[in-house]
Formats: structure tokens, sequence, C-alpha cells
């Protein structure tokens, strides 16, 4: 569950784990209690899934994008 609004989240925009949990809380309030011990271990999942990518931000941050779709096969 956590993982899906994640990527929901990243559709709008890259966004820094800090980012990403005050975003939930604004959304989803009481129910979005996700702790930072939640949010990066599910960056890490998505990431290895193929699903997002890591991106260098300004100095040393990074944030998370979805990562772009595979190009179509020839078949």
């Amino acid at each position: 569950m956590l993982d899906l609004a994640i990527l929901g989240l990243l559709e709008e925009r890259d966004l820094h784990g800090y980012e990403i949990r005050r975003q939930l809380r604004e959304n989803l309030g009481l129910l979005a209690n996700v702790s930072f011990g939640s949010i990066y271990p599910a960056l890490t999942r998505l990431e290895k899934s193929g699903a997002v990518m890591a991106t260098e931000g300004a100095g040393a941050e990074s944030t998370a994008a979805p990562a772009a779709p595979a190009p179509p096969r020839a078949r």
C-alpha cells in the first residue's frame, strides 16, 4: 500500500524521502503516520524493481523519480 502511495506522489513530481512523508501526512492525515524507517525501504524496493530511480539533486541530495518506461521490444 505504501509503495503505491509513493508512486502516486512521484507521478506529480520528483520528491525527497522527507517530502514524500510530508505529502502523505498532508494528504492522508493521521492515516499516514509513516516513519522514515518505512519510506526509505519502500523507495529501495521500488528502485530495485525498476519503478523509480534516484536522481541527483543540488549538492549531495538525491530525489526519487518515476523510472522511464522500457522501450517496446521488436517482435
